[in-house]
């Protein structure tokens, strides 16, 4: 999922404080790096908890803006969801965001990114000019474990809460149609705020986020059901008792995929595997999903769960809690659409194997509708973050995410 949106691995809450706003600075600054004529930039340091801060990135287009676009990170928690493959690039930007800050400037949005917490501004805190250099000052100069430690799924809707109402109290942003760009879990965390009427943003886009709810999702991942499947499409489809990855990748007609291969390996317990053997590994990842949930279920909050970037090693990157609180949900995004008035769009790549993926047309789910005015889009050639074989967003899936927006800005 998410889970891996910066590699890593493997109700809702208020603080009951009062939100203190902290307006750092505005400035004209020459768009040259992002192709761009001008744009605005300001800053936001947010109170989210006591003595936790996020800071809010705010790009506007020198006009006046059609609509503010708050994009909500996935698991990473960063507010740049290309950014492992960003910062392999020769002349690295943190303002490019793959693509993206470009786009939404440019067809007439003021665009708004942050991290969760723990986690500093990326553009104040990544020196280097390679990627391990790059990537070593993340882990020693943009994270803070003893902040992340404590980061559970209700604190994550909470601030979210937070970001979207501190924009609200912002002279630049009072007034301004506010639009939701979610990518992946982050959309758990919006519609939580949708359904408890906490926001109420003119229209929603989803990119890689499930219809299911997240504990299913979590399920579908720890059990590598994706690689199972593969697994046994490819025996239906080829006259062998035993496969090896390549064969399984051919048979299954998945060639078309990027980076399942180890993946792959670890479902099949080794470089091959015999048709007598998958219902064994069948009956292994069961165990395994009912052994993590019941860990999990039952694990102490102040506990904590290692992450990993590239490399590095996150240290104590969650509480225990995030997983007990996502194990915990039941309820699914289609359940918690229903009411919604505005319009939604789920956008999948076709190539996604991170998350379950549904067909073109009304969100439905297990035979329940979310409303009429959500509809999924399926993106052809590209994965969980629309992204291509260069693990970036194509130009076409950029495009689409803005005609997703302007359908939704109605």
């Amino acid at each position: 999922m998410f889970l891996r949106r910066i590699v890593l691995r493997m109700v809702n809450f208020f603080f009951g404080m009062c939100l203190t706003l902290l307006y750092f600075h505005t400035e004209c600054v020459s768009a040259e790096k992002l192709g761009s004529d001008k744009f605005t930039k300001s800053s936001l340091k947010i109170l989210l908890d006591e003595n936790v801060y996020t800071e809010i990135e705010i790009f506007s287009p020198l006009s006046k803006p059609r609509g503010i676009v708050v994009v909500v990170p996935g698991t990473g928690g960063l507010s740049d969801m290309y950014f492992g493959e960003e910062i392999a690039k020769k002349n690295y930007s943190p303002d490019s965001k793959g693509g993206l800050t470009e786009k939404l400037i440019g067809s007439g949005y003021t665009a708004v990114f942050y991290n969760q917490r723990g986690y500093s501004t990326l553009s104040k805190c990544i020196t280097g000019d390679s990627l391990y250099l790059r990537s070593a000052s993340f882990v020693s100069r943009c994270v803070d474990p003893e902040i992340r430690k404590t980061v559970t799924f209700s604190k994550i809707t909470a601030d979210t809460e937070k970001i979207f109402k501190a924009l609200n109290q912002v002279v630049e942003t009072q007034g301004v149609p506010q639009l939701v760009l979610a990518f992946s879990e982050g959309i758990y965390h919006v519609n939580s705020l949708i359904e408890n009427k906490e926001i109420d943003p003119v229209g929603v886009v989803a990119v890689g986020g499930p219809l299911e709810s997240i504990s299913y999702v979590m399920k579908f991942q720890l059990g590598f059901e994706f690689y199972l499947n593969l697994i046994e499409k490819a025996f239906l489809h080829c006259d062998s008792d035993v496969l090896n990855v390549n064969q399984i990748i051919n048979c299954s007609d998945s060639s078309a995929y990027t980076g399942i291969q180890n993946s792959l390996i670890t479902a099949m317990g080794g470089q091959t595997i015999s048709k007598k053997d998958l219902p064994a590994r069948q009956e292994f990842f069961k165990k395994f999903v009912h052994d993590a949930f019941d860990k999990y279920l039952k694990i102490s909050e102040t506990e904590y769960v290692n992450g990993s970037f590239l490399q590095f090693v996150l240290p104590k990157n969650w509480s225990a809690a995030y997983y007990t609180e996502a194990f915990s949900s039941k309820k699914s995004s289609v359940e918690r659409l229903r009411k919604f008035p505005h319009k939604v769009i789920y956008m999948f790549g076709s190539l996604d194997h991170l998350v379950p993926i549904h067909s073109d047309g009304i969100c439905v789910l297990d035979g329940l509708v979310a409303s009429r005015t959500c509809q999924i889009e399926v993106v052809a050639g590209v994965g969980h973050g629309l992204e291509d074989k260069s693990m970036l967003p194509t130009n076409e899936a950029l495009n689409k995410i803005i005609a997703a927006l302007n359908s939704v800005n109605k």
